[in-house]
C-alpha cells in the first residue's frame, strides 16, 4: 500500500534526516581510511554538485532561473564550503556525535542572535534564552563528548561552531534573497561550493581506497546529500514549518545512535546533559523565529544540512 498523499511529504523530510544523519559516520570511516577531512567534504559537494546539475529533477524549479553569477549564489556557496569544511574537519577531533549535535545545535541560535543585527527579525527574550543555553551547551559538550577536555576537543567543537555559523549565514543570505524559494538557493550554489572545495581532492593522492571506500564515497554524494536535499526541499514546502523542525532531530539521533554502534562513541552524563541544551536551545530559537500562525513553507527553506 502507497503512502496517502498527506503522509508522503513528511516521509520525504523523515528519510532526508535520516540520510543526513549518516553523513558524519561515513566521513570518519573515510578518515580512518586515510581520506583527509577536507577532502571528505571535496568528495561529498563534488559529487552531489555533479548529480544535481546531472539530473535537474532533483532541484526546485526556481534553481534553473537564477543567475549562475549572482553574488547571493556565489556567497551561499562559499558559505556551504565553509560548512563542509568545517564539520568534517570537527569529526576526527570530538567524535560524530559531539561535532553533528554542536553544528546543528550553533545554526538555529547564530541566526536568531545575528538577525536583528542584518535586519531580520528582532531578538527578544525566548532568543536571547535559547543563546544562551546553546553557549551553555556546547560549553558540556566539549568537556562530555568522550574525548578529554584539551585543545582537541575544543578546537573540535570551534570547528563544529563554524560549521553551524556557516550555515547559519546561508539561511540569512536566503531570507534576504528575491523570490527565495526553498531550496533554490541551496541547490544552485552546490556547484559554487564544489569549485570552492576542489583543490582539496589532492587529498586523494595519499589514501589507499577499497571498494568500500569507493562505494562510501559515492553514497555520501548522492544519498545524504543530493538525494536528502531533494527529499527535504520537496516536502518540506507542504507541511507546516514546526513540524519540519522537529523532524529534523531525527538527524542528530541517527548520528548519535550510528556513531556509538560503529565507533563506540558515547557521551558521558556531562555530554548528554550538553546535548539536551543544545537540542532544547535549537528549538526555542527556531520557535521563536517563526511567525504565531506557522505558514506552510518555511522562511528560506534552509534546513541545517
Amino acid at each position: 500500500m502507497s503512502p496517502t498523499p498527506a503522509i508522503r511529504p513528511v516521509l520525504a523530510v523523515v528519510t532526508a534526516a535520516v540520510l543526513w544523519g549518516t553523513s558524519g559516520v561515513v566521513g570518519r570511516s573515510l578518515n580512518e581510511s586515510g581520506v583527509p577531512p577536507l577532502t571528505v567534504a571535496a568528495l561529498r559537494v563534488v559529487i552531489a554538485a555533479t548529480v544535481l546539475v546531472a539530473v535537474p529533477r532533483l532541484r526546485p524549479a526556481a534553481a534553473h532561473r537564477l543567475p549562475r553569477r549572482s553574488p547571493v549564489v556565489i556567497g551561499v556557496g562559499v558559505l556551504l564550503a565553509i560548512y563542509q569544511a568545517t564539520f568534517f574537519a570537527a569529526v576526527p577531533l570530538v567524535g560524530v556525535t559531539v561535532a553533528t549535535m554542536v553544528s546543528l545545535g550553533a545554526a538555529p541560535i547564530v541566526t536568531a542572535a545575528v538577525g536583528p543585527l542584518v535586519g531580520d527579525t528582532r531578538a527578544g527574550v525566548a532568543t536571547w534564552t535559547a543563546v544562551l543555553l546553546g553557549a551553555l551547551g556546547v560549553g558540556l559538550l566539549s568537556g562530555g563528548g568522550g574525548t578529554s577536555l584539551g585543545w582537541a576537543a575544543v578546537g573540535g567543537a570551534g570547528l563544529a561552531l563554524v560549521a553551524g555559523s556557516g550555515y547559519a549565514g546561508v539561511t540569512l543570505l536566503g531570507r534576504h534573497a528575491r523570490d527565495a524559494v526553498p531550496g533554490a538557493l541551496v541547490t544552485a550554489a552546490f556547484p559554487v561550493a564544489a569549485v570552492v572545495l576542489l583543490p582539496a581532492l589532492v587529498g586523494l593522492a595519499g589514501a589507499e581506497l577499497d571498494g568500500g571506500d569507493v562505494a562510501a564515497i559515492a553514497y555520501l554524494g548522492t544519498a545524504p546529500t543530493a538525494l536528502a536535499y531533494a527529499l527535504f526541499f520537496g516536502g518540506v514546502a507542504r507541511i507546516p514549518a514546526a513540524t519540519a523542525s522537529t523532524i529534523t532531530l531525527l538527524e542528530p539521533l541517527t548520528a548519535t545512535v550510528l556513531a556509538a554502534a560503529i565507533f563506540g562513541e558515547a557521551l558521558s552524563p556531562v555530554g548528554v546533559a550538553g546535548a539536551i541544551l543544545v537540542v532544547l536551545a535549537g528549538g526555542l530559537a527556531v520557535r521563536a523565529a517563526l511567525p504565531r500562525r506557522t505558514t506552510a513553507r518555511t522562511p528560506a527553506g534552509v534546513p541545517d544540512r
